[in-house]
């Protein structure tokens, strides 16, 4: 897939259960891949989003056409408090994703699915959980911290972030360094950014619960 990317003003929707007062759209401008639509509740959402689909762009990883919705509560997202973004399909339009933050690295993991499940085929899938050590890709009887679909996208978030020592605990615990670079690499097919020059170090799982 070729890069689509332009200039233009975000088609920003302000959700009608905010309860917060209209930002005018035109006070809020990005540089924004086509086809990718954000409904905002407030300006940093805006921001935050921005910055995600612009780590993307900034490695070339293209993105399918996709909504980012921000909601003020986490009914959209399953109402669990430890569920903080959803990832949904919409044939023959796009994406949609339902974010209940406007935390970076859990947009930049909403995405990440976005990303794998229009770029990975089969074999990929497979071969990614076969790398894991896991048993397949996703399943509805699986714990969540076993699916390979969690890993890409937590790793991949990872590699964009730009903290080393950023990671999401049931899907990264038993990691190094190396590991998810290695892992990254096999998504991407390139180093992360974020990586390159501390690949000898293990991750400090001091400062995360």
């Amino acid at each position: 897939m070729t890069a689509r990317i332009l200039s233009l003003t975000v088609a920003l929707t302000l959700l009608a259960n905010s309860g917060l007062p209209p930002t005018p759209a035109e006070d809020l401008k990005s540089e924004i891949q086509q086809d990718i639509v954000v409904f905002a509740t407030k300006p940093i959402d805006l921001t935050t989003a921005g910055w995600a689909l612009g780590r993307f762009e900034q490695v070339g990883l293209d993105l399918p056409a996709v909504e980012i919705r921000f909601h003020n509560d986490k009914e959209r997202c399953g109402g669990s408090g430890e569920n903080y973004g959803v990832w949904r399909t919409r044939s023959e339009s796009s994406d949609i994703i339902e974010m209940c933050t406007n935390r970076g690295f859990h947009v930049l993991h909403e995405l990440a699915h976005a990303w794998a499940d229009a770029t990975l085929t089969v074999d990929d899938r497979a071969a990614f959980a076969e790398l894991r050590g896991l048993a397949g890709w996703t399943g509805t009887d699986m714990p969540w911290e076993t699916k390979a679909v969690e890993h890409a996208a937590n790793i991949i978030a990872w590699g964009l972030y730009g903290e080393p020592q950023i990671r999401v605990a049931k899907t990264m615990r038993a990691d190094t360094l190396s590991s998810l670079t290695q892992a990254f690499e096999f998504l991407t097919g390139f180093t992360p950014p974020s990586q390159r020059d501390k690949l000898d170090s293990n991750v400090d799982f001091a400062s995360f619960g």
